[in-house]
């Protein structure tokens, strides 16, 4: 018959014993010790601790990157976190109006003019010395005369009809240091800054120079758009441009350019009202 070793104290048990006949420990049938644990449930045991320690893993890798993400919004001292960004303003077509209006490349103006030599800022100051000599009575010396600023949408002729009606007629800037005082002026006024204003000066069809013009619309002295000329410098990049679309632009403007917030000279069609109603308007001369 089959025997059946007692764990504890060793001894020999008959094979259907259930407590050994010395120590009494309990027998397990169908042999001595400890029943062996299957090997599948050791592998079972093992795959579940190491997915146990992988889920552990994630949880951690999770929380380290939230926290990162909330130091990164975190604003850094001093930095103004309402400051709206990206603010390109698109190149090449001028404010307001039925159509584009092309002005390529006008970004890189202030540097250049800058390079070109006198700056706007250094006539302006000489303008305004200028300006205050003219109030004194020193008209005669400098060419300043006295100059009424309009706003009316209309065109060109209409323009040098109300001057002229006036008893003066349409702007003529003859030299920096009247550019100055004019541009002075408008500062003075209240309500023109955003305005378009003609002045007398004007080309001839199939021609590219720019002259001021007469009451009887003769040209008068050098070409405004040469270098020999003190508005050489005054106009604004790329200008003049002779053509907008199939619009030929015989007729001057003066307007802010707000990129380098200057007055520039343009060439301009006859009528500009449509393109900038309500800051269309036209500077009147007198020289009494």
């Amino acid at each position: 018959m089959h025997k059946v070793r007692c764990p504890r104290c060793g001894s020999i048990n008959e094979g259907d014993s259930l407590f050994c006949a010395e120590c009494g420990c309990g027998l397990k049938k169908g042999g001595a010790g400890k029943r062996k644990r299957p090997a599948g449930m050791a592998v079972f045991l093992a795959i579940g601790a190491v997915c146990a320690a992988l889920v552990v893993l994630a949880l951690v890798c999770a929380a380290l990157y939230v926290m990162g993400q909330e130091k990164k919004e975190e604003p850094l001292l001093g930095t103004d976190v309402t400051e709206t960004q990206g603010q390109e303003i698109e190149a090449g077509q001028k404010e307001g109006g039925p159509g584009p209006y092309d002005a390529k490349a006008a970004a890189a103006e202030g540097t250049e003019r800058a390079e070109a030599g006198e700056t706007k800022t250094e006539r302006a100051e000489a303008g305004e010395a200028k300006t205050e000599r003219a109030e004194a009575g020193e008209t005669e010396r400098t060419g300043i005369h006295t100059y009424r600023l309009i706003l009316k949408d209309c065109g060109w002729r209409e323009a040098a009809e109300d001057c002229r009606a006036m008893g003066g007629y349409l702007a003529r800037i003859e030299s920096y240091e009247e550019y100055a005082a004019i541009v002075h002026q408008i500062g003075r006024e209240e309500g023109f800054y955003n305005a378009h204003f003609y002045l007398g000066g004007r080309r001839e069809e199939g021609e590219t120079d720019y002259y001021w013009v007469d009451g009887d619309g003769q040209k008068m002295g050098k070409p405004l758009n040469s270098a020999d000329s003190w508005a050489g410098g005054a106009w604004m990049k790329g200008e003049p441009s002779y053509v907008d679309g199939e619009a030929q632009e015989l007729y001057l403007n003066l307007f802010c350019y707000e990129k380098e917030m200057a007055w520039v000279l343009n060439d301009v069609p006859e009528d500009v009202s449509a393109y900038y109603p309500g800051k269309t308007g036209y500077i009147c001369e007198f020289e009494e």
